[in-house]
């Protein structure tokens, strides 16, 4: 399904999700977002291939998308998970192109932004370049965990990734995961048996709670000193 339209900022209701730092400041204005398509994807349904030219940036509206790398073997390799208000895409503008499968993980609305126009409207909006900078830095950094030696030093650093990222809450510490486990090894360059039985130890020392797909975060100070390697020798894992 695509819905074509323009909206404008002061109207659009999903402003403080995917540009949080404008609400009042820019509540005077009444220009257009160039927001060219909104696109509802299924479960599955793929967004962007390899090699597609660089045209837009896209922001989630609401659900989930991960990008997806095929090796030369055939395997595939998870490059980044995006959730409700974040923007992606900034790969592709010194590529030229994307390198990579873009997948919706659950239902998922996507907003498509003309990058062209975009460059034009930001340069008229200080407060929107700040925003913008601040998400492509934020993107930049995102997942540096991955470079660790330390298995249980990625869990838990992209557990509290998670809990940061994922929102809104009903509960502070209460996630419900949009993304399968073989999906998580992937990401972190695990094996799917060494994420479950690090995933095992952190339950049998009470520092998370399973139930399905709603993982809760009991002891998240402990979680970040296992993620910081301040902790870690000191837990029991049995």
């Amino acid at each position: 399904m695509i819905i074509n339209h323009y909206q404008t900022c002061g109207e659009c209701e999903f402003t403080p999700l995917c540009l949080p730092q404008i609400d009042q400041k820019m509540s005077h204005f009444n220009q257009c977002l160039p927001i060219q398509r909104q696109l509802v994807l299924k479960k599955g349904e793929i967004l962007f291939t390899p090699h597609t030219p660089f045209q837009c940036l896209y922001a989630v509206k609401l659900g989930a998308i991960k990008t997806v790398q095929t090796e030369s073997n055939g395997e595939e390799l998870i490059r980044n998970f995006y959730f409700t208000g974040e923007i992606f895409g900034y790969k592709a503008i010194h590529q030229g192109e994307y390198r990579s499968t873009a997948k919706a993980l659950c239902e998922s609305h996507v907003c498509e932004i003309n990058y062209r126009e975009f460059l034009h409207f930001i340069q008229q909006n200080p407060h929107l370049q700040e925003h913008v900078m601040y998400s492509a830095c934020s993107h930049i950094n995102r997942g540096s965990y991955l470079h660790t030696k330390s298995a249980e030093r990625k869990v838990a650093a992209f557990l509290l990734d998670l809990s940061n990222r994922l929102h809104p809450f009903p509960i502070k510490g209460v996630l419900y995961l949009p993304i399968p486990r073989q999906d998580i090894a992937s990401y972190l360059r695990l094996t799917p048996e060494t994420l479950s039985r690090i995933s095992t130890k952190f339950i049998r020392n009470k520092i998370i709670a399973v139930d399905k797909r709603k993982l809760t975060l009991l002891k998240p100070e402990l979680l970040q000193g296992i993620a910081d390697g301040r902790v870690e020798s000191k837990i029991e894992f049995r």
